[in-house]
């Protein structure tokens, strides 16, 4: 039987047979076969397909093919049984990932590498999600991932600098570069160690640029993940306006990958922190040449940076009152809705919504953005009912509730529900020791001062303004 979502996949990314086949590492007859449900393909073809596609084996139809690979069995996944003393580091996410990184010469690119430490990952959550003492294992392993360029390559005991060569230190890098993006979801503590990390890999990939041919676009390619992630966390600890030329910097390297899918989430990235920085037009001058690139470029660009996108378009082009074109954007940005992507690409489900909603919030519409944001959030109990990506939405999510319940009009305003959202907002805020997250959390406070300044309940909310 013809495997239907296994052609899908490969046609969303206007691949032909030929094209796919290669980087599936096969050949076009094969494909074909498979495709077409004469012949299943066999548990490492099963992965690197899912890899390629960023699906799972379900959303492919090939869920049977791959049950001895589910994440119930993950002993099944090594391709030497190993010897029962050995059977415990199966299940030591920090052997697997190191694992990883020292089998890198069988892979073909970094972005290969990077997608199989997040699989890896999302695999352990999942499985190990009772485990109690994961996260922290979980924790140290990617902070040693993290870590794991600077004690290869940086310095050695006499602090005099080792001599690398770029193609040994690039997979280290992409690692590390995965491993940051981890940590960057999570607290305070972890987003500074990525920050600090992040920062000691820009010299050596800025040197490789400079003086390797070979190896420019793979580290324009990872300068460029770097940067998003720098400038995505520089807003929280040090503002808006220190952010943006570290953002710029990952849109000029960017152009640099010949990469047009890291353009466009570079782009949109620095929209964002433009229009943190209430710098609206130059945030709607991104979000045009965004559209610009994803309608002339002749390269694939995979559906869930389509979806990131158009969600920002939306949001952009509604700040600066351009309705029918961000109406339009939204429209595009339902027909890409996907689970997976890049993990440069910062973007779910929950990211969709913050999208949608802030462009309801900009249009006026606040009961329309306002029911958005409770898909994301619950009402009763202010957790997630979608995935978050990281703390950091949570609580923009959160204060976005705030600022729209406080928005609505007088029939439907709640002053006990907006100061519960807005107490769980700025807690969220404070433990993250967000600067953005702060700010945004004052203006809410602002707006219900100016609503019920007198009010006993909101007089009292005033000690909880005090920065960290």
């Amino acid at each position: 039987m013809e495997r239907t979502h296994l052609i899908l996949a490969r046609q969303e990314r206007h691949w032909t047979q030929e094209e796919a086949a290669q980087k599936l590492e096969t050949n076009a007859p094969t494909l074909s076969r498979w495709e077409r449900g004469i012949t299943t393909p066999r548990p490492y073809n099963i992965r690197r397909i899912c890899e390629v596609y960023h699906k799972t084996a379900a959303e492919l139809d090939l869920q049977h093919s791959f049950a001895s690979l589910s994440q119930e069995k993950i002993k099944d996944q090594v391709l030497f049984p190993l010897p029962p003393t050995l059977q415990r580091f199966q299940l030591d996410i920090t052997t697997r990932l190191m694992a990883l990184v020292i089998a890198h010469h069988t892979l073909t690119d970094l972005g290969l590498l990077q997608d199989r430490i997040t699989n890896t990952v999302k695999e352990m959550d999942t499985t190990m999600d009772t485990d109690t003492t994961y996260q922290i294992d979980r924790r140290e392993a990617l902070t040693r991932l993290a870590a794991l360029p600077l004690l290869a390559f940086g310095f050695d005991s006499h602090g005099i600098e080792k001599s690398y060569k770029a193609a040994e230190l690039l997979p280290q890098i992409a690692a590390a570069v995965t491993a940051c993006s981890y940590l960057s979801q999570g607290g305070h503590e972890d987003i500074t160690l990525a920050i600090q990390t992040l920062s000691s890999y820009l010299a050596p990939l800025k040197t490789i640029i400079r003086e390797s041919a070979e190896h420019r676009k793979d580290a324009a390619h990872l300068i460029t993940q770097n940067l998003l992630l720098l400038s995505t966390l520089n807003i929280h600890q040090s503002g808006s306006q220190s952010a943006i030329p570290i953002a710029e910097q990952a849109v000029q390297y960017s152009k640099e990958s010949d990469d047009p899918p890291l353009q466009l989430v570079a782009l949109k990235r620095l929209a964002w922190i433009y229009s943190c920085n209430r710098q609206y037009t130059q945030a709607s001058t991104q979000a045009v040449l965004s559209e610009h690139i994803l309608k002339t470029t002749h390269k694939p660009v995979p559906t869930p940076i389509q979806w990131s996108t158009y969600g920002g378009i939306a949001k952009f082009q509604a700040q600066t009152g351009q309705k029918e074109q961000a109406l339009t954007a939204i429209e595009a940005a339902h027909t890409c809705r996907t689970k997976t992507g890049p993990v440069y690409n910062d973007h779910n489900q929950s990211t969709a919504y913050l999208d949608e909603g802030l462009t309801y919030y900009h249009l006026g519409w606040y009961e329309k953005a306002f029911n958005t944001y409770t898909q994301a959030i619950s009402l009763n109990t202010l957790t997630p009912t979608a995935k978050v990506s990281s703390e950091r939405i949570r609580v923009e999510l959160l204060n976005n509730m705030t600022l729209t319940s406080l928005k609505l009009p007088q029939k439907r305003k709640d002053k006990e529900l907006s100061i519960r959202l807005w107490k769980a907002g700025i807690q969220g805020s404070k433990l993250l020791q967000s600067e953005q997250r702060f700010q945004e959390a004052i203006r809410a406070y602002d707006i219900m001062e100016a609503l019920w300044g007198d009010d006993a309940d909101i007089i009292e909310l005033q000690e909880m303004t005090a920065h960290w």
